[in-house]
């Protein structure tokens, strides 16, 4: 809920988006995680990551028994 709230209007949230990132980092359903970044992504397109987007291909490789690497 709290992602959510900050996605539709963080001005009244204590919360800056770093913080909103690593909460959605810290889920551990891909999918759940991949749709509130995408959110998060098209409301604050500056606050893009990389790592996080490694992380999040990673879970998905891990969850389906794959061996991707970024190096």
């Amino acid at each position: 809920k709290t992602i959510l709230k900050f996605i539709e209007n963080s001005k009244d949230s204590i919360y800056t988006e770093f913080d909103i990132l690593n909460l959605i980092f810290l889920i551990d359903e891909p999918i759940i995680k991949n749709k509130l970044y995408e959110m998060f992504v098209d409301k604050f397109p500056n606050s893009k990551s990389k790592k996080f987007e490694e992380e999040l291909i990673i879970s998905y490789d891990q969850k389906y028994g794959r061996n991707i690497s970024f190096e």
